[in-house]
């Protein structure tokens, strides 16, 4: 006896021969996460801590490769240029998206257009700091008094230009009317090691780099420079309540994968990763390291890099710096 097909029967038989053979049965082999940065960062270990939480849930080792260069542009060129079937994927900042294109005058790739956002894994929101010896100051108040009372004396250290470090100590240091000059260095690491010797007064950083200093007395917190106040600063107050405007340079962290990857391995990689979130080991490890959490959908996480992209412009403007 023949049975009648229906229309509907015809489009779902279409609608799975649409979808790769491969993509079906994502992951099947070794995964390649390419970290735009050096070994040893926030980057790197959220990058090593995915690799290890994928392999344990799919079963599939992750080989992560450090490809630093041109804030994070070399790596993700990488990416870019491989083949969109999720075995390499890369592991970016929400500063390659949002200030990258308004800082380099030649980018090799267009972040929007060339890679797809897959899943976040945590935000690193920054804190203001101050050296304890050179700086008397225990609050924000204070500190702007003190600065304007030395004016052309201070200093702030940045993990380089255009850095989320360099562009929220300069909207703090143009709201309050402060003038204090920059120093760029290269990486994080060497800026905190300068403001602990005192060679720099002030810095806006993540707090995982000086939480330690802070304990001990060598350096001092005054704000936090978020919407919110932080869960292991609770007693720290925000910007915005110490007097200035709201304003987040929390940088992001997060999967991405070259355009044109299926959606079906999209939404597998976000599945994986976003899982990490219900790992306690994880989360414990996640908050030692003084981050955030931040769990979206592929689509939310697209949203979220598109409305980036306009709010960095402006401060990459505001902070003067022309493209290179």
């Amino acid at each position: 006896m023949r049975l009648p097909v229906t229309f509907g029967a015809i489009a779902l038989a279409l609608a799975a021969l649409s979808q790769p053979a491969a993509a079906q049965t994502y992951p099947s082999q070794q995964i390649r996460l390419i970290v735009p940065f050096a070994a040893g960062g926030i980057t790197d270990l959220l990058a090593r801590m995915a690799g290890e939480h994928i392999k344990n849930k799919s079963g599939q080792t992750v080989i992560v490769e450090n490809r630093p260069g041109a804030g994070g542009n070399t790596g993700l060129d990488q990416v870019v240029k491989s083949a969109p079937d999720g075995y390499t994927i890369g592991l970016s900042g929400s500063t390659i998206f949002g200030v990258n294109p308004h800082i380099y005058k030649q980018m090799p790739f267009d972040p929007i257009k060339d890679l797809v956002p897959v899943a976040t894994i945590a935000e690193a929101p920054q804190i203001l700091v101050v050296n304890a010896k050179k700086v008397p100051s225990k609050t924000l108040k204070e500190f702007i008094a003190f600065a304007k009372a030395n004016p052309d004396k201070l200093s702030h250290g940045s993990a380089g230009t255009g850095t989320p470090n360099h562009l929220g100590a300069d909207q703090i240091i143009r709201q309050a009317g402060l003038t204090i000059a920059h120093v760029p260095y290269r990486g994080g690491g060497p800026a905190v090691a300068d403001l602990i010797a005192g060679n720099v007064e002030m810095a806006v950083v993540a707090p995982g780099l000086v939480i330690e200093h802070v304990k001990v007395g060598t350096l001092t917190v005054l704000s936090v420079a978020a919407p919110k106040r932080l869960p292991f600063l609770p007693d720290v107050p925000t910007t915005t309540e110490a007097g200035l405007a709201t304003y987040d340079t929390a940088n992001w962290f997060g999967i991405v994968a070259p355009a044109k990857t299926p959606q079906a391995v999209v939404d597998t990689l976000n599945a994986l990763v976003t899982s990490m979130t219900d790992d306690n080991a994880v989360l414990e490890r996640i908050t030692k390291a003084y981050m955030l959490p931040m769990k979206v959908t592929p689509v939310e996480f697209a949203a979220m890099v598109k409305a980036d992209n306009p709010k960095w412009e402006k401060v990459v403007k505001d902070a003067g710096i022309k493209p290179e």
